[in-house]
C-alpha cells in the first residue's frame, strides 16, 4: 500500500480550539499527532511538523546520489534503508 501523497500540510494545536495538531493532504486527514492523557502542545506540535515533512524527507532521500556523495558506505546503507522502511519494502 502506498502512502498518501504529498505535499501534507498541519494544523498548529492550541489546546483550546484544536485539542491536537492535525495533518492533512489534499486530498484529506492524513493523522492526528496525540496520545492519551495531557498533551504537551510543544511537543505535539513538534511531532505533527515532522510527521507533515515525512514525504518531503522521502523525496530528498530518493534524490540523493548516493555513489557522487562524500558518504561512507554505512552512511549510504542508512539512506537506502530508511527509504526502504518509508515506502514499505522491508518489513
Amino acid at each position: 500500500m502506498k502512502h498518501t501523497p504529498g505535499p501534507w500540510n498541519r494544523i498548529i494545536a492550541d489546546g483550546y480550539t484544536v485539542r491536537h495538531p492535525q495533518i492533512y493532504s489534499d486530498t484529506g486527514p492524513v493523522a492526528n499527532a496525540t496520545w492519551l492523557g495531557d498533551g504537551r502542545l510543544d511537543e505535539l506540535n513538534a511531532n505533527a511538523r515532522l510527521i507533515a515533512a515525512a514525504p518531503d524527507l522521502l523525496e530528498a532521500l530518493k534524490r540523493c546520489k548516493f555513489d557522487s556523495l562524500n558518504m561512507t558506505l554505512e552512511d549510504r546503507e542508512f539512506c537506502r534503508a530508511a527509504i526502504a522502511r518509508a515506502t514499505g519494502d522491508q518489513p
